[in-house]
């Protein structure tokens, strides 16, 4: 043997390295994990929206045919109320 000695890494710094891959890792995941929720969440959202609306507009139609004058006193109110505040 030559008497060469060979260096090697600090055992604490293998375990920080190992700790940052893993970290890093596990980071990645979550935010993987985090953008797909995010897009289930607007679908479904999104699919309810559309849902009520065509629930909703023919209702809301009907009403301002029937009660126009009831619609248009709503609508004076809402607009007075918002020019005076």
């Amino acid at each position: 043997m030559s008497g060469r000695r060979v260096r090697r890494e600090p055992l604490l710094s293998f375990w920080i390295r190992r700790y940052n891959k893993n970290m890093k890792k596990i980071t990645d995941q979550m935010t993987e994990s985090t953008i797909d929720l995010a897009d289930e969440m607007q679908q479904v959202i999104t699919s309810a929206e559309e849902k009520i609306e065509s629930t909703i507009n023919p209702m809301r139609q009907n009403i301002v045919r029937r009660f126009p004058t009831a619609f248009l006193l709503a609508v004076t109110f809402g607009v007075s109320i918002t020019f005076l505040e």
